[in-house]
C-alpha cells in the first residue's frame, strides 16, 4: 500500500502543481493509494478534479466537516 500524507500550499497556483504531482504519484503507483492530508482547507469541490482524473474517491462518505479544538491555555 502507498500512503502519500499532504500538505498543500495556500498559494493557488503551487497548489495546482502540487495537486498535478501528486496526481502523477497517484496514477503510476503499482499498489493501493490512501492520500490523507488537509484537503478540507480549500473545500470538497476543488478537489474533484483530481479525484476524478485518479480515481480516488473520498472516505468521508458523510460529509463531515472537520472538528475544530481551541488549546487550552
Amino acid at each position: 500500500m502507498c500512503v502519500f500524507l499532504v500538505h498543500l500550499s495556500l498559494k493557488f497556483r503551487q497548489r495546482q502543481y502540487q495537486l498535478r504531482s501528486l496526481h502523477d504519484l497517484v496514477v503510476q503507483a503499482k499498489k493501493p493509494v490512501i492520500v490523507a492530508g488537509d484537503f478540507n482547507a480549500s473545500g470538497h469541490a476543488r478537489n474533484l478534479p483530481l479525484m476524478r482524473a485518479s480515481g480516488l474517491r473520498s472516505a468521508n462518505t458523510h460529509g463531515l466537516r472537520p472538528s475544530r479544538t481551541r488549546a487550552a491555555h
